[in-house]
């Protein structure tokens, strides 16, 4: 298997960059033809509202694109384990709670979706049977920074629901703007298939480089101005993805490091509603983080830019401390 990394590398990461290209030149002009396009929140910054009527429910481009891969990954002997059959099965679980809220919205014409407790409560109950499949196939050692392997026992099923329910909420907040958790999600997933090949699990290596060129062809048009947004069913997904795979490494405390952007942006999220609810008073001009400083004068690409910089600093700094 080793002997072949290189060259099924580069002939994945084409064939996934590539299946997601040619995906979006056939499904974009089908959303646009059944008007399946964002309906942008009032109270949100007013420069978005250009936006309106963009297609959504892009994320079925790098699922589809994804799982395609991995088939012809399998086929070609490379890797078919365990580990894969959690990954696919798993994002793709989460990807599906978020195509039903991109449904309803859409189809139902119910601008809200799915409600938030139902979200919340089908998240939950995909996290806690993933949380245990991952402690059975994965066990219990996780790295900690700057110190070393250590063995939480049965807690590990705990940690592991509280990031899976984490990651994917974080994702789906910090997925506001053109491009933006896109481009965080691109970096976050090479910077884990290095740790992968460390580690040495083929695995997650593959899975993860499958993503990150599936985003990178998807990033050609979610970027500003976005021809297409990956919706609930792609921020959702992408949320599974990324716990699942420092899960199956053993990097969750890592993680606070290399997704620090995306957690940031989530506790601006819970930092605006607690205070305003306690003193009626606003933290930032307005959550999650990304649109706070939008609302200071900064332009949405330069916000991006920024969000990706921080990221890749954050990325690099994980992997000196882990390879130190």
């Amino acid at each position: 298997m080793f002997k072949n990394i290189h060259a099924y590398s580069v002939i994945i990461i084409l064939l996934s960059f590539a299946l997601v290209c040619l995906l979006a030149k056939i499904i974009i002009p089908k959303l646009r033809k059944y008007n399946l396009g964002q309906n942008i929140r009032q109270e949100g910054p007013k420069s978005h509202l250009k936006k309106a009527g963009t297609p959504t429910m892009g994320g079925v481009l790098f699922i589809i694109s994804s799982l395609i891969a991995v088939l012809v990954s399998s086929l070609a002997g490379f890797v078919f384990t365990n580990e894969i059959i959690l990954l696919v099965v798993g994002s793709t679980a989460f990807g599906l709670v978020g195509f039903l809220d991109d449904y309803i919205k859409f189809f139902k014409h119910r601008n809200l979706g799915l409600r938030a407790y139902q979200k919340l409560v089908l998240q939950m109950l995909f996290s806690a049977l993933i949380a245990y499949f991952a402690y059975k196939l994965a066990g219990t050692m996780v790295y900690i920074p700057f110190y070393k392997e250590v063995d939480l026992g049965k807690w590990v099923i705990l940690l592991n629901f509280f990031i899976l329910v984490a990651s994917t909420n974080a994702v789906n907040l910090t997925d506001g703007l053109d491009g933006l958790a896109t481009g965080v999600m691109s970096i976050i997933l090479l910077t884990l298939a290095i740790y992968s090949l460390k580690i040495s699990n083929m695995t997650t290596y593959a899975y993860s480089i499958i993503m990150f060129a599936s985003l990178i062809g998807f990033l050609i048009f979610n970027k500003y101005p976005a021809q297409i947004f990956m919706g609930d069913t792609g921020s959702l997904f992408l949320g599974g993805v990324l716990a699942i795979i420092t899960i199956l490494l053993g990097l969750h405390f890592y993680m606070i490091i290399y997704a620090l952007v995306l957690i940031m942006e989530t506790l601006s999220v819970i930092i605006q509603v607690a205070v305003f609810k306690k003193t009626g008073k606003r933290v930032f001009l307005m959550s999650p983080l990304h649109h706070h400083f939008e609302m200071k004068g900064m332009k949405e690409t330069k916000v991006v830019v920024m969000f990706c910089a921080w990221t890749l600093i954050l990325c690099a700094a994980s992997l000196v401390i882990f390879l130190r």
